[in-house]
């Protein structure tokens, strides 16, 4: 009888345990977007349509050195790092562009889907969720375009909108306005 005790004893304890380290509602993930979302690339609105055209992404290489970071965005990405949070950038650029680009300025990321043959926002969120095991509800999607809160949304990813690179969504004005928020949760 008391080796069943024990065992019991042992269930309930594995039990609260799991319980209390399973918490949906912590944020174990933060997908942004790229383009005005982390850094303002309003100087590859004129080359677009030539690279597009031209199947010619090496002409963004030059064009990088006079992008910006938002100011704040380094702070947030290295507190979220330092907070254990995962961050993703998921952007309709390309992959290659986003990448050079955010490591020229020196932004940490945990992975980056660039735009993929047509291939829409929310499958390839889902798909980084899968990889990483992650349950769209312990995830937040920050973004500047309504399309990006329609993508998030189509995967159970609660969105927040900024308004620092454009005002086409409401949302926050501040990138540190990001961390209360998750402190929130």
């Amino acid at each position: 009888m008391e080796k069943c005790k024990i065992s019991y004893i042992k269930i309930i304890r594995e039990e609260i345990e799991n319980y209390l380290n399973f918490d949906n509602k912590k944020i174990k993930a933060v997908i942004f977007d790229f383009d005005f979302t982390l850094v303002d690339t309003s100087c590859f609105i004129p080359i677009e349509k030539y690279a597009r055209a031209y199947k010619n992404w090496d002409i963004y290489d030059e064009y990088i050195p006079q992008t910006k970071v938002y100011n704040g965005i380094k702070d947030l990405i290295n507190q979220l790092y330092n907070d254990g949070i995962l961050v993703f950038v998921v952007t309709n650029n390309k992959k290659d562009v986003a990448k050079k680009t955010l490591d020229y300025h020196g932004i940490k990321y945990n992975a980056i889907s660039g735009v993929q043959l047509k291939i829409p926002k929310s499958y390839r969120i889902n798909n980084l969720l899968k990889k990483a095991n992650i349950s769209p509800d312990s995830v937040i999607s920050v973004g500047d375009l309504p399309s990006d809160a329609e993508q998030s949304n189509a995967v159970g990813v609660r969105f927040i909108g900024c308004t620092w690179g454009n005002n086409r969504v409401n949302g926050i004005s501040n990138p540190l306005d990001l961390l209360k928020i998750i402190d929130e949760y």
